[in-house]
C-alpha cells in the first residue's frame, strides 16, 4: 500500500551567487502521511535578473499590479503545484497533497481545483482576508465567514520554536515563539472566493473549503497561533477537518530539511570557480540532506523496523562492530531505533537522561564515519 505523498513548495533562500545574483531553489519535497521523508520530486533553481533599487514602494506596487502573473516571482508556486499534479497523473494509485505556506495564497493557485485529478489535492495557508462573492445576508470575507461558524472540535498541534532574526520584531509570522503542544479549536466552512483583478480583467470565482485553527491558551507574552487553511480536501466530517490540520503540520519537515542543508552541510558556504560545479555540488547535497532527514525520522516513527530496511548489511555491520568494540555480528539486525542510537553516538550524541532524540547534525557526523567503515568492510571483510 502506498502512503499519500505531500509536496511542498519551499521558501527560496540564498544558497550561492552567480553573475546575475543569488540562486534561489524551489523544491517539491515528498513525505508519507506519517512524516517519513520520501525524497525530492522536483527542483528548480532560478536567479533574479534585476532588482529595482531606484523605485519607491508605491511605484513598485503599481508595477506589480500591471505585470502579468507569469512575469512575477510568485508564478513559481503555481509551476510547482502543476508539477505535483503531473506526478499525480503519472501515479494514479497514490494520493498526492500539495502543502504550502502563506506565500502560496495566490488566486491562480486556487483555480487549479478545476483541473485536478482525483488523486491530487492541496492545502495552502492563507495570509489575506479574501473577499467572497457577495450575496444578500452572506459573509463578505473569509474572516467573517469563519466568525459565523461554530467550533466543531478541539485538538492538539505541535508548534515548533522560532527565533526572530530581528530584535523587536512585531510581524506575527516573524516573531519569536516557544516550542509547545498547543490546544487548538477548529472550525471549517465552504466559501466562494471572489476572483481578483488582473491585467485584462477579473479572474473567475472559485469554491474552496477553509479550516481555521486558533490556540486556546497561549503562553504568557506570546500571541495565539492562528492558521487559516484553504484546501480542496473535504471537510464534511470532524475527522476530515482534523486531518487537514495534521497534514499541514507536516510542512515543518521542509524547514528541517533546509536547516540540515544550511547548518549541517554548509551549503551556503560552498565556493567554486564555476557555476556548473556549484550546481553539481548543490544537487548532490540535496540527496544527502534528504537521507539524513529520512533515517532521523525513520528512527522516530518506524523505530521497531529492522535497520536493514534502511541500511545495507555492509553499512550497519561494520558500524556496529566498531561502536560496540566487538568482533561478533548479532544474528538479527538491530532495530532502527537501536542502530540510529549507535550511529548518533559515533557522531557525538551523548544520550543523557532527558536529552531529546538524535538530531540531524550528529546523524550527519555518524554517517560520515559509517561510510569509512563500509569501505574498509568491503575491502577487508570481517577477518
Amino acid at each position: 500500500m502506498l502512503h499519500p505523498a505531500f509536496n511542498h513548495y519551499a521558501n527560496p533562500y540564498a544558497a550561492g551567487r552567480c553573475q546575475s545574483g543569488k540562486l534561489f531553489p524551489n523544491d517539491a519535497y515528498a513525505l508519507s502521511e506519517q512524516g517519513l521523508p520520501l525524497g525530492m520530486v522536483d527542483h528548480v533553481l532560478w536567479t533574479r535578473q534585476s532588482i529595482l533599487t531606484n523605485v519607491d514602494r508605491p511605484d513598485k506596487e503599481r508595477l506589480r499590479k500591471q505585470s502579468c502573473y507569469e512575469e512575477k516571482e510568485s508564478c513559481r508556486w503555481l509551476e510547482m503545484l502543476q508539477s505535483s499534479e503531473q506526478i499525480a497523473r503519472a501515479n494514479p494509485g497514490t494520493h498526492y497533497i500539495n502543502v504550502a505556506d502563506s506565500e502560496s495564497d495566490i488566486h491562480e493557485m486556487f483555480l487549479e481545483i478545476d483541473h485536478q485529478v482525483d488523486n491530487h489535492d492541496f492545502i495552502l495557508r492563507g495570509c489575506q482576508n479574501r473577499a467572497l462573492v457577495d450575496s444578500d445576508g452572506h459573509p463578505r470575507s473569509i474572516d467573517e465567514a469563519l466568525a459565523n461558524c461554530e467550533i466543531c472540535c478541539q485538538s492538539e498541534a505541535s508548534i515548533s520554536e522560532r527565533v526572530s532574526m530581528i530584535a523587536g520584531e512585531t510581524r506575527p509570522r516573524r516573531k519569536s515563539r516557544s516550542a509547545r503542544v498547543a490546544q487548538i479549536s477548529l472550525r471549517a466552512t465552504p466559501v466562494n472566493v471572489r476572483g481578483p483583478y488582473r491585467v485584462g480583467g477579473n479572474l473567475p470565482d472559485v469554491q474552496l473549503n477553509v479550516v481555521e485553527a486558533i490556540e486556546l491558551d497561549p503562553p504568557e507574552g506570546e500571541d495565539a497561533i492562528r492558521w487559516v487553511l484553504l484546501t480542496s480536501l473535504p471537510i464534511d466530517e470532524i475527522s476530515q477537518v482534523q486531518r487537514v490540520i495534521e497534514l499541514y503540520g507536516l510542512r515543518w519537515q521542509i524547514e528541517l530539511f533546509f536547516k540540515t542543508l544550511k547548518s549541517g552541510l554548509g551549503i551556503e558556504k560552498l565556493k567554486y570557480q564555476s557555476l556548473d560545479r556549484y550546481l553539481t555540488a548543490f544537487s548532490m547535497l540535496l540527496v544527502v540532506a534528504w537521507r539524513v532527514e529520512q533515517i532521523k525520522m525513520a528512527a522516530r516513527i518506524d523505530g521497531d523496523a529492522s535497520c536493514e530496511d534502511y541500511f545495507e548489511a555492509s553499512e550497519w555491520k561494520p558500524t556496529y562492530l566498531v561502536a560496540k568494540k566487538t568482533r561478533t555480528v548479532p544474528q538479527s539486525p538491530p532495530t532502527m531505533a537501536e542502530f540510529m542510537l549507535v550511529l548518533a553516538q559515533l557522531g557525538g550524541y551523548l544520550n543523557k537522561t532527558g536529552q531529546g532524540p538524535p538530531g540531524s547534525t550528529v546523524i550527519w557526523r555518524g554517517l560520515r564515519r559509517l561510510q569509512a567503515y563500509r569501505e574498509a568492510y568491503i575491502a577487508f571483510g570481517t577477518g
